[in-house]
């Protein structure tokens, strides 16, 4: 009588052991979201209320019978796409997408259905051109490379798969946020499917999901705090550095392919790891093997080796290379295949094929090298520490080899840098301390390869509720941390840190589009919602008018101006520029009148007003705070607006004696941001490669030190002032600043830090000491934002542009200023 009760008693502990994990993913599900809503992770991407949805599909999908779990999957996504997108866009992904996988199971010879497919796909590309419908990245995405995957497959089958997987294969609710997708293999996919999984496979999701929070936290601290700006890169350590942080920045990429692993693995989906220590690949054929792994396996299977059979004839080394070069030629027309459909555009640059080829012969050799190796007899493994020194020499090897491809690739004027710099004695003498890094490098991997080799002290396996345990313990920590109250009692400076790395930000290099990687321009496609959800997030809608519309092109020391007269509408509010191509008063004249103080105010589109009305721009909304507090008998103030956009130093230079003098100022507010030392050197080279006559002896001075002729490659030119960017800077200031005090004008410089962009550290400071060698009086407002996230005082997501909100904040912060310190109104008329 004793064994039912014993069973049942069984069953009783298995079922409160299988409610107590549940709880257990529950809570770190809880935990995840306030990471990435507190963090601002994947903000763009609209990934806080997709996780939201998942997380309570989860909760109903754990409970339900096994037997419908993957129709619920399949209808948890196809909702979650018409929540994001709108019912209307998320009908037309669903519909068109329908329609594909319809014309793939034709009842009509194979051939003829890859033609059907082919021609509709030929047809939807033409349309794609209208890339301001916002479906079609999403529909891109999730059938530019999958429906080649299924064609393949069923070619192969003998039976039409269930329409559930082939739902769950094209319309998966992670591809609604994540645009840049692995490309997953239909038949891993369905094998790996567990419609029983229980709580421990969804535990086994959530390691990958928090592996790629830790990564993209990780990538933050890179982009922000150890990624140098090109003009920089003036040392040797400094530009290895740059190396190392710009393939750094792949941890975005891993970052996002961990959280849609681990999401496909919470509802029952086993697909394998995308990426697996890429950092610590050892060859060539061994950074293939590990990095982005499912293209990897696609360009495999549809491209290396049909070519390498194709080429058997030739012999198995020939064909290898054969392969190996049509794989990674494959590879690049792949990725601008993969752009276009992503973001409507063909990026189809030279230097980027050759450096694909130049790759793939790389990987040719090491794969004829790995089968002459495998043709001699198989040694006995080397565990000795020689051989976990030269594994770890090549570790190293390899590294340096792969962060000198991916700046090359993301930042093309890096090879013109370096080539500049490596003929330098000075810079060459600075190369020590890399070395001495590198051989530290090299002694802690042999230290860690000997420990590796040895499985009694590395092996061990921690149970599921351990590593639940342990990862709701480090959430917990991740969240309190960000709280502010409990920042703040870390200190002033870490909590600043903190803050900074809760909001997903831009560096200045990407504000400025100094740096066009393939990664980060695709791995943060936003997408665009529908108005539902808009209005849930709190979202502005996108812009529609351009700055272009309301400028023509100057000559090239100006490069372009605002037209006169010009009228016209930003999302409901009027812009207008008066007669004088001011973004100004309508009724300004160029006669000062008695009794009147002018201050011109000079910067950028930020000065400009961009995207807010007239009477919203922090220039006329200062002119107003000036005249409404000032005492009887003092002068009535007028702010001139001088504010153009795309405006660096040469430009306001330029500005200052072509139209601002005209006016006779009394003050001059040059106002600057984090890309101050990133604009000049590219419209600096523009301007001495074209022949340009410089006006000004400081920056003839710095041509002539640079080396920099008519005649010099736009790309070398380039290379060569970067490094001079501060210097270019400091020159046009001091110019600047000797003709304002020659006629009489107070100067002053005005740091006005863009929402949303983060600042590198020590950029600051660099810039301040810039102004005061200068001889400019320094106003900082960089705390004018202070207690406010980035959305609430820019355009957009994607504009970081001030809000109306925002121009009022600089404009009372400005004011703030000036009352602590009459001095920058000038002194009296």
């Amino acid at each position: 009588m004793g064994e039912p009760d014993g069973t049942a008693a069984a069953g009783d502990s298995t079922r409160a052991a299988a409610v107590g994990g549940l709880a257990l993913v529950a809570a770190q599900l809880a935990l995840v979201l306030l990471v990435v809503r507190d963090y601002e992770v994947g903000y763009r991407l609209h990934l806080f209320p997709v996780l939201c949805v998942a997380a309570g599909g989860w909760l109903v999908h754990a409970v339900l019978p096994p037997r419908f779990r993957l129709a619920f999957f399949c209808l948890l996504s196809l909702v979650t796409i018409c929540f994001v997108l709108g019912w209307t866009d998320g009908a037309l992904v669903i519909g068109t997408g329908s329609g594909l996988i319809a014309l793939c199971h034709l009842p009509a010879p194979f051939a003829l259905r890859v033609s059907a497919v082919a021609f509709v796909g030929g047809a939807l590309a033409l349309f794609r051109l209208d890339v301001s419908q916002t479906f079609w990245p999403v529909l891109g995405s999730m059938f530019m490379f999958r429906l080649i995957v299924y064609l393949h497959e069923l070619r192969r089958e003998t039976q039409r798969p269930p329409l559930a997987i082939t739902a769950a294969y094209f319309f998966p609710f992670q591809n609604v946020c994540f645009l840049f997708f692995p490309i997953v293999d239909f038949r891993t996919l369905r094998d790996t499917y567990r419609p029983d999984a229980d709580w421990r496979f969804a535990q086994g999701g959530l390691v990958y999901v928090v592996r790629g929070l830790s990564h993209l936290l990780a990538y933050r601290v890179v982009k922000y705090y150890v990624l140098p700006s090109p003009h920089q890169l003036g040392d040797a350590p400094t530009a290895a550095l740059f190396l190392a942080a710009n393939y750094a920045l792949y941890l975005h990429v891993s970052g996002y392919f961990h959280i849609i692993t681990g999401l496909f693995r919470l509802f029952g989906f086993g697909l394998p790891r995308t990426h697996h220590n890429y950092f610590l690949a050892s060859s060539f054929t061994d950074i293939w093997r590990r990095i982005n792994i499912p293209w990897k396996e696609f360009v495999a299977k549809l491209f290396f080796f049909p070519a390498f059979f194709a080429a058997r004839r030739l012999g198995t080394r020939a064909a290898v290379i054969v392969a190996a070069l049509w794989a990674f030629a494959v590879t690049w027309a792949l990725h601008v295949y993969q752009v276009f459909w992503l973001t409507g555009r063909l990026p189809v640059r030279g230097a980027d094929a050759v450096l694909w080829l130049v790759v793939g012969a790389l990987v040719a050799w090491n794969i004829r090298r790995d089968l002459a190796r495998a043709r001699e007899p198989r040694p006995a493994p080397d565990t000795s520490a020689r051989a976990a020194a030269l594994h770890a020499a090549r570790v190293v090897g390899m590294f340096a080899l792969v962060s000198f491809f991916w700046a090359c690739w993301s930042t093309p004027s890096f090879l013109f840098l370096l080539q500049t710099q490596v003929t330098n004695a000075e810079w060459l003498a600075t190369a020590w301390p890399v070395a001495i890094v590198a051989a530290g490098l090299i002694a802690v991997g042999a230290g860690a390869k000997w420990i590796a080799d040895r499985p009694s002290l590395v092996n061990f396996e921690a149970p599921p509720v351990r590593v639940a345990i342990a990862q709701f313990v480090v959430l917990a920590a991740v969240v309190v941390v960000g709280r502010p109250e409990v920042a703040e009692e870390l200190g002033a400076r870490t909590a600043r840190k903190i803050g900074e790395l809760q909001r997903e930000s831009v560096t200045p290099v990407e504000a400025a589009r100094a740096v066009q990687g393939y990664y980060e321009e695709i791995a943060d496609t936003p997408v665009r919602a529908g108005a539902w959800l808009e209005e849930i997030e709190g979202r502005a809608p996108p812009r529609q008018t351009q700055y272009t519309d309301m400028t023509r092109p100057a000559d090239d020391l100006l490069e372009q101006e605002l037209i006169p007269g010009w009228r016209g509408e930003l999302a409901g509010s009027p812009i207008s520029v008066n007669q004088f191509g001011m973004r100004d008063r309508p009724d300004r004249v160029r006669e000062k009148a008695p009794g009147v103080r002018r201050i011109a105010v000079v910067g950028s589109s930020v000065v400009m007003g961009y995207g807010v009305a007239d009477d919203e721009t922090f220039p006329h909304l200062s002119e107003a705070g000036l005249n409404a507090r000032r005492a009887p008998g003092a002068p009535r103030y007028e702010v001139l607006n001088f504010g153009s956009g795309k405006s660096f130093a040469i430009h306001r230079r330029v500005l200052l004696d072509r139209k601002v003098f005209a006016f006779a100022p009394d003050v001059v507010y040059i106002v600057a941001h984090q890309d101050e030392f990133l604009g000049p050197v590219p419209h600096l080279t523009k301007l001495v490669t074209n022949g340009t006559a410089l006006p000004y002896p400081g920056l003839r001075e710095v041509v002539r030190k640079a080396g920099v002729t008519a005649e010099t490659p736009p790309g070398e030119a380039q290379a060569k002032f970067q490094p001079l960017a501060p210097e270019i800077v400091l020159t046009v200031y001091r110019d600047l600043a000797d003709e304002c005090r020659r006629r009489g004008i107070f100067a002053a410089w005005v740091y006005v830090p863009m929402p949303g962009v983060a600042e590198p550290a020590g950029l600051k400071a660099e810039l301040v000491r810039t102004a005061e060698r200068a001889g400019l009086v320094v106003v900082d407002l960089s705390d004018w934002a202070d207690g406010r996230k980035p959305a609430e005082v820019k355009l957009s997501e994607a504009d970081r542009h001030p809000n109306a909100l925002g121009q009022r904040l600089i404009a009372d912060r400005l004011l703030d200023a000036i009352r602590r310190r009459p001095e920058l109104l000038g002194g009296a008329p």
